[in-house]
């Protein structure tokens, strides 16, 4: 199974955890006034056990973060991610969001926001 994120490789963050679970979102610090800041994320404890949010496609990546938004957090570090899973290291959590076990995935590639203008 092929699933997308945005991770900043370096600080070894996504757009709402640190890849330990510590909940930091980039609306905090980078786009404080991001077009979805508001959507109803909540720091979830199964976060803190290695599961990753992802989307199944780039088309709903882009509803989460727009191309404006990954723009600037482009600028930041961050990027969009490709990732294969092991389907039996997923759950799908609703229609837009999938989380898998980061030990049982491995990155395939990274994508520069541009990605997002499906």
């Amino acid at each position: 199974m092929i699933l997308f994120r945005i991770d900043n490789l370096k600080e070894k963050r996504g757009i709402w955890r640190t890849w330990e679970g510590e909940w930091r979102p980039v609306f905090d610090d980078i786009i404080p006034n991001g077009k979805n800041r508001n959507l109803p994320m909540e720091d979830n404890i199964i976060y803190k056990g290695g599961w990753f949010a992802a989307c199944e496609s780039l088309e709903t990546l882009s509803d989460w973060v727009p191309f404006d938004d990954m723009d600037e957090l482009e600028k930041a570090g961050f990027c969009i991610t490709k990732w294969s899973v092991n389907e039996c290291y997923t759950k799908k959590l609703n229609p837009k969001e999938t989380i898998f076990k980061r030990r049982c995935a491995k990155m395939l590639e990274k994508l520069p926001a541009l990605f997002l203008c499906v």
